[in-house]
């Protein structure tokens, strides 16, 4: 047996070995144990491959064996990665709708004010005013000229207002 041969079936082997003892020794998740299992298990049968234990057909079984466990390893290791990004993206989403429901709320609470000059005292009243409110809307037309003031500009017709009671609040 040469030893260049048994180098590479010797790293995968202590590799998987060290690792195996690290994922006890610091309390890693099932998925960490198992695929350093595997990078033991596949070192100790490349170690057995090179010495010639193996026949040619058994070594094909094998390597289509560790095929199939290295893609549901990897299955397993895409799904550990993406899990935690969907819930991420699924928060944000949650978080900014409740942020612009919050919002609302917070506005129609400030036209309520407006109109009845203190705050709704339920969610209740609230949505009763909002499906049926009427708020006083100041409508303006004109400019007022540099060099007058408000008062003068409306006197002089340079400038109406106009405050509407009918308007119907906007949800």
């Amino acid at each position: 047996m040469q030893v260049n041969k048994v180098i590479f079936p010797l790293v995968l082997i202590l590799s998987g070995l060290s690792l195996l003892l690290y994922s006890f020794g610091a309390d890693q998740n099932l998925l960490f144990k198992l695929g350093s299992t595997v990078i033991l298990l596949t070192g100790i049968i490349t170690f057995m491959s090179v010495g010639g234990v193996f026949t040619k057909s058994l070594r094909t079984v094998i390597s289509f064996v560790v095929a199939v466990i290295c893609a549901v390893l990897l299955f397993f290791d895409y799904n550990s990665i993406q899990k935690p990004l969907e819930f991420k993206e699924e928060m944000d989403a949650k978080y900014s709708s409740i942020t612009q429901r919050l919002k609302d709320i917070r506005e129609a609470q400030k036209t309520f004010k407006n109109v009845h000059k203190r705050y709704a005292p339920t969610f209740d009243t609230l949505i009763a005013f909002i499906d049926t409110g009427k708020v006083p809307v100041l409508k303006a037309f004109g400019n007022i000229p540099d060099g007058l003031t408000e008062e003068e500009a409306i006197a002089e017709g340079y400038y109406k207002k106009e405050i509407l009671t009918n308007a119907k609040c906007s949800k």
